[in-house]
């Protein structure tokens, strides 16, 4: 075909391997398999992945729940090595929220995590456990409401704006 060019990845060798396209890396590890709702989360008994509920710079977000105490809770899962500085960035600044402000109800709990830090000789999955709050994000919260965040009445909507506000402010 004319303007057609097949290209091919080329061959890996003792200079050069070739990279997993994203979207295919193994995200637990060798002998893991990608996430889906009904696996146990690896060296976790009895929590199960229920259902992705988002991604970002570091991976997957997960809520996972208890088979045996039917709590839940948010699992952050790093799957690239590249992206783990993401989620010791995050980390991080739950550790030093939490030292600089105690417990907050406005701000989410940090649970466990399995880090390669502080001398932890840890495998994947790596992954920061934290509190889920059920009410969902702000837009999943407002869908709902008829006329969404603008039907709210102006006061609801300025304590809601005072609110995050005040979250903020602490955090920041």
């Amino acid at each position: 075909l004319q303007g057609f060019s097949p290209l091919k990845p080329p061959p890996s060798s003792d200079k050069i391997s070739r990279v997993v396209p994203e979207g295919e890396e193994e995200m637990f590890g060798p002998g893991y398999p990608r996430p889906a709702a009904g696996l146990e989360v690896p060296g976790r008994p009895d929590w199960v992945l229920e259902t992705q509920i988002g991604e970002g710079g570091f991976g997957e977000v997960w809520l996972v729940s208890n088979r045996r105490l039917g709590e839940r809770r948010v699992f952050k899962f790093c799957f690239s090595a590249k992206r783990l500085r993401s989620l010791m960035r995050e980390f991080t600044l739950f550790r030093l929220l939490r030292e600089t402000l105690g417990d907050r109800d406005d701000i989410a709990r940090l649970y466990d995590y399995r880090l390669p830090i502080e001398g932890r000789d840890v495998q994947p999955p790596f992954f920061l456990e934290s509190e889920y709050a059920p009410g969902g994000s702000l837009d999943q919260w407002v869908k709902p409401l008829p006329g969404g965040l603008g039907g709210l009445p102006e006061t609801a909507r300025f304590k809601l704006v005072a609110d995050v506000c005040a979250a903020v402010a602490a955090a920041h």
